[in-house]
């Protein structure tokens, strides 16, 4: 046992020995004197005498409880005085009375001694010493008080052997006593530290249960806080889908409106047989880039521009675009290249009232003029350049750094006009910056107008038609290696002129 078991074991010992040791005492009280009966019945002759060591050993236990309470002795104190008190008396008794007696007085002394024994409570060490000193008393008692006719052996025979056998297996009695009491106290020690953990763990148990019961409350509230929530939301949802549904009609609708607004493919082949090619990939369902062909008294004018955002608002502006390019052709009678951008540029400036707001939408376009009669071709840019190869040569006329719309860079624009001689065989690109602004590959990074360049010269030699294929399955490629999407429209025309 741990020092505060032990402790506590002490305690309760203690506790409990008082009151059995005081049991005993008053038993010794009220029956050594009420044996004296007995003693005027078996030995007459020792009646008074036996009756005035009755009353003393009577008042000798009794004095004993009342010094241990007073004193605060062990409860120890009271057994020593009880049993030595008695069982001295007991055996000074045994070598007074006649010889025809002893026998009965024996058997008498071993049941005093066996009640003593189940109700004295203490270490068995304790009782052994009682025991031994009732031994050597009870041998010098023979040797002083023994009666004349008795000697030792016919004493032992005479009931002394089961006087002494019943004192020394007492001992196992009170180690029993002593044992059990010490095991069932460390078994109801450990059984209240159980039911102390017990009760703590209920204590526990019952919080959270608490816990979890208020838990409970607040999620079922949030349930149907949620699911309050979520019919507003399907509710919501539904409505937006209607919307989308609606706004996705309303621009599939311009999308047609937009295409139709594009040259078509039948056209271009009345211009350029089969030596051209469209590269056209809207990001979303509208575009922002747009292509503009028409031939004007012999002249073929061909425009791609790229305007300012994508989507529904870059289709916008490609519309305005090309009504602009309509107007200042048909109406205007405009077919100069850098004449048709000088008076787009005022067209959008003056539509978007860029003069009184601070609007800077536009869109940059590159514009070639295909004079078939004279052999030449102008070009005119404003931001986006032109890529030809003529005599297996490679080569790039830049555009006018300044866009189309937008009062940034004053209010007029003044384009600048190059020729090409197509007098020999020619490819002509034109194109917009989705291509080389494309996030993909490996690193992540934009496509670049380097390697835009670089494909054109490796495939400017073959069809046209295989060209485009190159071109598209190069950029598809591209983004898929780097796992992009789409980011701008892409917009690519080759053209060749002889």
């Amino acid at each position: 046992m741990t020092n505060t078991i032990q402790a506590a074991f002490e305690e309760t010992l203690q506790q409990n020995s008082i009151k059995l040791h005081r049991i005993m005492v008053w038993a010794a009280v009220v029956i050594v004197p009420g044996f004296s009966l007995l003693d005027y019945y078996l030995a007459p002759q020792h009646w008074g005498e036996l009756l005035i060591l009755r009353l003393f050993v009577a008042i000798l236990c009794y004095s004993s409880i009342i010094i241990q309470k007073k004193m605060q002795f062990r409860s120890e104190f009271v057994a020593y005085t009880c049993c030595l008190s008695v069982f001295l008396f007991v055996n000074f008794l045994c070598m007074r009375v006649p010889s025809n007696t002893v026998f009965l007085f024996h058997i008498n002394s071993a049941s005093a001694i066996l009640g003593y024994s189940i109700l004295v409570l203490w270490h068995w060490k304790h009782y052994l010493i009682t025991i031994a000193i009732s031994l050597i008393a009870y041998l010098s008692f023979f040797l002083i008080f023994r009666s004349s006719s008795l000697n030792l052996i016919d004493t032992i025979v005479q009931g002394g052997a089961v006087y002494w056998i019943v004192a020394v297996l007492s001992i196992f009695l009170v180690v029993f006593r002593y044992n059990s009491f010490s095991n069932e106290f460390i078994l109801r020690h450990k059984l209240s530290i159980s039911n102390e953990e017990i009760k703590q763990k209920n204590q526990e148990l019952s919080f959270q249960k608490l816990e979890i019961t208020e838990k409970n409350e607040e999620l079922n509230q949030t349930n149907e806080e949620l699911s309050s929530n979520l019919e507003v939301i399907q509710s919501q949802n539904k409505q937006i889908r209607k919307y989308n549904e609606e706004v996705k009609a309303s621009i599939m609708y311009a999308s047609r409106i937009q295409t139709a607004l594009l040259p078509f493919d039948n056209r271009l082949k009345e211009y350029f047989g089969d030596n051209f090619f469209v590269l056209y990939k809207p990001r979303d369902i509208v575009s922002g880039d747009f292509y503009w062909c028409e031939d004007v008294s012999g002249s073929i004018i061909l425009a791609v521009a790229d305007c300012t955002g994508h989507g529904v608002p870059g289709a916008f502006m490609s519309m305005l675009g090309s009504m602009g390019l309509n107007s200042i052709v048909f109406q205007e009678n405009n077919f100069e290249s850098n004449k048709i951008l000088n008076a787009l540029h005022h067209y959008i400036f003056q539509a978007l009232r860029q003069d009184k707001s601070d609007s800077r939408d536009g869109m940059d376009i590159a514009i070639i003029v295909i004079n078939p009669t004279i052999k030449t071709v102008e070009y005119s840019g404003a931001m986006n350049p032109l890529y030809y190869v003529q005599k297996d040569e490679f080569m790039q006329i830049k555009a006018d750094g300044k866009p189309i719309g937008g009062g940034q860079y004053g209010t007029k624009r003044d384009f600048s006009k190059h020729y090409i001689d197509a007098s020999l065989p020619a490819t002509l690109y034109l194109s917009t910056d989705g291509y080389q602004d494309q996030f993909g590959g490996k690193d992540k990074r934009k496509f670049m107008t380097g390697n835009f360049k670089r494909l054109l010269q490796q495939i400017y030699i073959e069809p046209l038609s295989k060209q485009k294929m190159v071109l598209d399955s190069t950029i598809e490629a591209w983004m898929k290696e780097g796992n992009e999407n789409q980011i701008d429209d892409i917009l690519i025309i080759g053209v060749q002129v002889s």
